[in-house]
């Protein structure tokens, strides 16, 4: 009678037994997922690729471990390939109990949790993003270096802002404004590492966290690539004689904190303003070719 609920309910019911590495799945599961149950020697299949993604074959094993080990109910959220082959988000809710002669047995319920799951996702780049640019927007970027800061490391903290954005919206208009921001910003995001914090936290002003940099000469080429990096953006309707000047304040050398760190960067980036712009200034220099 269970199963035939199952076969027509929205989930499917699987029933894996460790021993014989043997999983069995309802009718729904081809609803949800590739593949015909039943699937014999499971846990060889699951690096296959062809029902768990590649990323997520570690929360497999780790839920598997903990049910080997007396754990009985768990939840967990991973992808599995779909009947069309792309990969969705499901949940498994699972129990475990220890079947005499058959060793352990899981009975779990998977459901499809794709579409909740992506529309959070985008919720939650909506919070953190820039709506303009795509980078992060203020308040995520300082939650992330602080937390970033928090952990032990050598990271350098880089202030960017363009030189005379203000004259490009008068003469050009805010459109093309606009759309220098947003060219800023692509051209930070493929300047910089992936790990890297980068953000915007005012009309043309720009943060980037390097992240486990101790090396001064890493820095100092990743710096005054940026000002390379950064010149000449044009537009169609619109030609920009563009730069930017950078301040560097660097951890824990110059300051521990997100707070103190931004005050030496700032410090530096109005050195590198009142130096004729289109440089890179160190905190603690006088000017941009001065020792620090």
């Amino acid at each position: 009678m269970l199963r035939v609920l199952m076969d027509q309910a929205r989930e499917a019911l699987l029933i894996w037994n460790a021993q014989s590495d043997t999983l069995e799945c309802s009718q729904q599961w081809e609803k949800l997922c590739c593949g015909t149950p039943p699937f014999y020697r499971i846990s060889e299949s699951v690096h296959s690729g062809l029902l768990v993604h590649p990323e997520d074959c570690s929360v497999v094993e780790r839920i598997a471990a903990r049910w080997l080990a007396g754990e009985q109910y768990i939840e967990a959220e991973l992808r599995l390939r779909a009947p069309d082959g792309n990969y969705r988000w499901r949940r498994v809710r699972g129990c475990a109990e220890l079947i005499p002669g058959s060793g352990t047995q899981v009975t779990a319920v998977l459901s499809d949790i794709d579409e909740q799951t992506r529309e959070l996702s985008r919720l939650r780049q909506r919070a953190e993003r820039d709506t303009l640019t795509g980078v992060f927007n203020r308040g995520t970027a300082e939650e992330r270096i602080e937390r970033a800061l928090a952990e032990s490391g050598n990271h350098t903290l880089m202030l960017i802002d363009l030189d005379r954005f203000k004259q490009v919206n008068d003469r050009w208009g805010h459109a093309c404004g606009d759309r220098l921001l947003i060219e800023a910003a692509g051209r930070l995001q493929r300047h910089f590492r992936a790990h890297d914090i980068i953000g915007r936290i005012g009309g043309d002003e720009f943060v980037v966290l390097l992240r486990d940099a101790a090396e001064r000469d890493l820095i100092e080429r990743k710096a005054h690539g940026l000002v390379e990096v950064m010149r000449g953006i044009v537009g169609d309707d619109c030609q920009c004689d563009t730069s930017c000047s950078v301040g560097v304040a660097r951890a824990p050398h110059d300051a521990h904190n997100y707070t103190e760190l931004m005050l030496c960067a700032d410090e530096a980036l109005y050195t590198a303003k009142r130096s004729g712009r289109g440089c890179v200034v160190f905190y603690g220099k006088q000017d941009p070719h001065g020792e620090a």
